[in-house]
């Protein structure tokens, strides 16, 4: 995987540790060919934390602002908000075998973790990760790229084990106006075609 637009934006302290970033971060980092734009970084940033200060009615606000950011990041890895698939996965033998399936078809896959070390403690302390598999004969070995990586999660971890760190998304956190990644804990796009531009 190539990680040079992920590390540009790093060292240009738009993207790291201290970041809400996680999102772009985690799926800049699973794609070769193209990467996120140092604006769609800032831009990210911003409308999530507008997004995050809505209350009451306003909060049905959000999900045009997050469906735009999703299609902005699609675009910029060379794909569409449609190519996009949301899952919301809650046993671990589903985890770990949809997952597994989606990385053997090659696809970027992203999960929604709880941690208590998130840096900006962001929605509950759900923090992105992608999912890099370590052997390609196994697609159940993986090691996890994002803006930062808890310390347990660092090398080399299993689905199974993975499962454990599993946000799952109650319906309280859903607004009445439903798009297809409320609730979801599981974000894939397909394989980056070569010459995608």
């Amino acid at each position: 995987m190539s990680r040079a637009s992920y590390k540009r934006n790093r060292e240009l302290g738009i993207t790291g540790p201290e970041t809400g970033t996680c999102f772009p971060a985690a799926l800049d980092q699973l794609t070769l060919y193209r990467g996120v734009q140092p604006e769609t970084y800032y831009h990210y940033e911003e409308i999530v934390d507008i997004a995050l200060s809505y209350r009451g009615q306003q909060r049905r606000e959000r999900n045009p602002l997050y469906k735009y950011l999703y299609g902005q990041i699609a675009v910029e890895l060379g794909a569409t908000y449609d190519d996009y698939k949301f899952r919301r996965l809650r046993t671990r033998r589903g985890f770990v075998n949809s997952v597994a399936r989606m990385i053997e078809d090659g696809d970027r896959v992203a999960i929604d973790i709880l941690t208590d070390d998130c840096k900006r403690g962001r929605d509950g302390y759900c923090h992105t990760v992608g999912l890099v598999p370590v052997y390609e004969d196994d697609p159940e070995i993986v090691r996890l790229v994002s803006s930062w990586v808890p310390d347990d999660l660092r090398g080399e971890v299993s689905l199974a084990e993975l499962f454990k760190h599993l946000h799952q998304p109650i319906a309280a956190d859903r607004p009445s106006e439903s798009y297809a990644f409320n609730g979801a804990n599981v974000i894939s796009l397909p394989p980056q075609r070569i010459g995608n531009d």
